[in-house]
């Protein structure tokens, strides 16, 4: 069962919805919720040119706004400390760190078992830019993620996408230990070639920790990111579990754009892991 949780807050709608999530989790699993605020330093006061003589405005502008940012930050956590509070989460606390924010996120979850994070929402042709630091955070982060969308629903059941592939492994394994896949009914979806060896491998995997899992097997499976949310939606799931980045070139190809298409168009939270 995870013990220790941490959401990031910013106060934008994907973050509301990561932090309510958060809060349910902390009260189904009686973990610890620590919500950060991250003043973005490097961003809010970045190097711009300035006239002759301008240099000290831009000092006392970077300031105010540092102020401001500050301001509000304190306002966030005091009103998410309080959700927290009227939702009874036994254990809680808040923290305002400042820096750059995938280096704090990569710090601080160290002290964690599992990081919540809302999901961006961006046409597909911004996508790339728009999910850049949940893609570094993803690469350089130790423990698993939950990407929340602003709609989310976090029902029983879960979609586990396996391919035999190392990450894949490693994302069922962080997932099992999360104990997250606890009272849930489970659909492995593999697909493509191989996919029925991959299925009977996660299936007796989850099946050495006391957990059953219904297999969906397909090996020709063309637009692979679409039969995932296919079979999410027929299945009811409140969960989609994928490895987030693979090496090698059809492993890339579904843990690297699948997973970039099945985390843009998902309406449930996705736990990734690197």
């Amino acid at each position: 069962m995870p013990k220790q949780l941490l959401v990031g807050n910013n106060g934008t709608p994907n973050s509301r919805a990561a932090g309510e999530l958060a809060i349910d989790l902390a009260r189904q699993y009686g973990a610890r919720l620590q919500a950060v605020g991250i003043v973005d330093v490097p961003r809010l006061t970045s190097p711009e040119p300035v006239p002759l003589g301008a240099t000290q405005y831009k000092e006392q502008r970077d300031a105010a706004i540092l102020q401001t940012a500050h301001e509000e930050m304190d306002r966030l956590l005091s009103e998410y400390a309080a959700a927290c509070a009227a939702a009874g989460v036994a254990a809680y606390g808040t923290i305002k760190l400042a820096g750059e924010p995938v280096e704090v996120l990569v710090r601080e979850v160290q002290r964690h078992d599992l990081l919540l994070v809302g999901k961006k929402h961006a046409p597909a042709d911004e996508w790339e830019q728009a999910t850049r630091t949940l893609d570094e955070l993803l690469r350089r982060t130790s423990r698993p993620v939950l990407s929340v969308p602003v709609a989310r629903t976090m029902g029983a059941p879960a979609v586990v996408a396996y391919n035999g592939s190392l990450e894949a492994a490693r994302t069922l394994a962080a997932f099992v230990a999360s104990g997250l896949a606890e009272g849930r009914e489970l659909h492995v979806v593999s697909l493509g070639a191989g996919a029925a060896e991959h299925a009977g491998l996660a299936a007796d995997y989850l099946a050495g920790h006391d957990l059953d899992a219904a297999q969906h097997v397909e090996e020709e499976a063309p637009a692979p990111a679409e039969r995932i949310l296919e079979i999410a939606r027929r299945t009811a799931a409140g969960l989609i579990v994928m490895g987030s980045h693979s090496h090698g070139r059809m492993a890339e190809f579904f843990f690297g754009s699948v997973t970039k298409t099945v985390l843009r168009e998902s309406k449930v939270p996705l736990f990734l892991f690197h």
